[in-house]
């Protein structure tokens, strides 16, 4: 309980401070709606020329890419911390977390609120809705739940990307380029239909469940009977947890190797 006090106490504090820069964080939000906006409106404007990615429709496709900025702006609202990791091992100040009282981890992620996550969230919901009227399904009771177990799967994976990443390094140190791969390699292959890769791809995103961000859990909840390894969306939530504990218990083995910056 007291952790959880912590962790709101320092979220108030960072609102505040975010408000003292009020432009900077309206254009932060801004910034990403824009930027998000037009990706979407180019999706759009591809698939009114071409019709379909592989039997997908305009509607699905949104409601893929609708899916991945969902979990990553659920993600990020508490997570942010953890992406920017690398930096605290390289200014020394992972150091400070380990005097302190308290898990380190909580700690990262007390430490930073991404207030623009919810733009995410917004641009994201609005894409999702948009698509729903448009496809052959009713939201119920059922469904609401369903989707809340996709996005909890898909962000505890896209978190365990991040404590992946964080944990490299404790031997990298700087990991940028792996990260802006990693969110690369994410964000453009995961919003579209796992089925226009070849088979070892899928197999790859498969095995590392980053399909399991969007593809299977899109293709069970829009009831695709006819897609590549739908059933396996329904355990998208188990493969989330999974993956996240595996991740942060390789996150902690990373840790014993720290050497401080002194």
């Amino acid at each position: 309980m007291h952790a959880l006090q912590l962790y709101y106490k320092s979220m108030l504090l960072q609102m505040k401070r975010s408000r003292q820069y009020r432009f900077n964080f309206y254009m932060g939000i801004f910034g990403v709606i824009i930027l998000y906006g037009t990706q979407f409106i180019a999706l759009r404007i591809t698939l009114a020329y071409f019709g379909e990615v592989v039997s997908w429709d305009m509607y699905e496709l949104a409601f893929l890419y609708g899916l991945w900025m969902l979990t990553y702006g659920v993600l990020i609202t508490v997570f942010a911390g953890v992406r920017d990791f690398a930096g605290f091992i390289h200014r020394g100040e992972f150091d400070v977390f380990l005097i302190r009282p308290h898990g380190i981890l909580w700690q990262v992620m007390c430490g930073r609120l991404e207030l623009t996550s919810w733009s995410h969230i917004g641009v994201s919901t609005g894409i999702i809705a948009w698509a729903s009227m448009h496809m052959d399904f009713t939201w119920s009771l059922n469904k609401v739940v369903e989707f809340t177990g996709i996005i909890v799967g898909g962000a505890l994976i896209q978190g365990g990307l991040l404590l992946l990443w964080a944990a490299l390094s404790f031997w990298i140190i700087q990991t940028g380029n792996f990260v802006n791969l990693g969110w690369t390699i994410n964000a453009n292959y995961m919003t579209y239909p796992l089925t226009v890769y070849d088979t070892g791809i899928r197999y790859l995103f498969t095995l590392f469940p980053m399909a399991f961000i969007t593809y299977y859990p899109a293709a069970t909840f829009l009831g695709r009977t006819d897609s590549w390894g739908y059933q396996l969306g329904m355990y998208s939530p188990l493969v989330g947890l999974a993956f996240f504990l595996l991740m942060y218990g390789f996150w902690r083995f990373a840790a014993r190797f720290y050497q401080s910056a002194g």
